[in-house]
């Protein structure tokens, strides 16, 4: 039986919607994959840098050489500067770890130490001075006035004062305290001081 002419425009149509949005469909498709290749790069097209940033290196604690700090433990990677810091004096090593490792000042360490602060400051030189033939690589030319003098390059903050907790949740330093006292992060005590460890923090604020 011939459809009628109703039916045949009915079908007409259905079939001309079916593809038109089958078309659509393939174009929006092409243009998703357009934008993803102006967005995306492959690895071997991908430079060292941009491709280190991407990459993770396991650490285990074999591999650290660890030094007390009070209730905390100072794991040193680089194998140079953990030779380097075990020539030192205790006192003078304790006075590097402080500041470089612990993020405290040279008041802070003084308070810590029962010293004067002209004492720590005076320590710590002298305790870089000592270091620099081990550790070249982590000292850097810089000029003052003409003459080339050697700096030591400070590794990135590791901690946060209660203070600072406390100015990043907003918060006041009682509740920074309380906070801290719940071992929701890592934190250590120095002395009266107290320093929490910033990736344990970031990641702890970050979930």
């Amino acid at each position: 039986m011939k459809p009628s002419t109703f039916q045949e425009t009915t079908e007409n149509q259905f079939d001309y919607i079916c593809k038109k949005v089958i078309e659509d469909e393939r174009k929006d498709y092409f243009k998703h994959l357009t934008r993803l290749k102006k967005k995306e790069i492959s690895f071997s097209e991908m430079g060292n840098y941009v491709f280190n940033q991407l990459a993770t290196k396991d650490q285990y604690t074999v591999d650290k050489q660890f030094f007390e700090l009070d209730d905390a433990k100072i794991g040193i990677e680089n194998k140079k500067l953990g030779a380097a810091l075990d020539l030192l004096s205790e006192k003078k090593r304790k006075i590097i770890l402080l500041y470089y490792f612990m993020d405290m000042n040279e008041g802070e360490i003084a308070e810590v130490m029962h010293v004067s602060r002209s004492t720590v400051n005076r320590q710590r030189t002298q305790a870089l001075s000592l270091m620099k033939e081990c550790i070249e690589e982590v000292y850097h030319m810089k000029s003052i006035e003409g003459e080339d003098t050697l700096t030591f390059t400070e590794p990135a903050k590791k901690t946060y004062t209660i203070s600072e907790i406390a100015r990043i949740l907003n918060i006041s330093k009682k509740s920074a305290y309380r906070l801290v006292q719940q071992e929701s992060f890592h934190s250590v005590r120095v002395g009266r001081l107290i320093r929490v460890s910033k990736f344990s923090f970031d990641k702890w604020l970050s979930q």
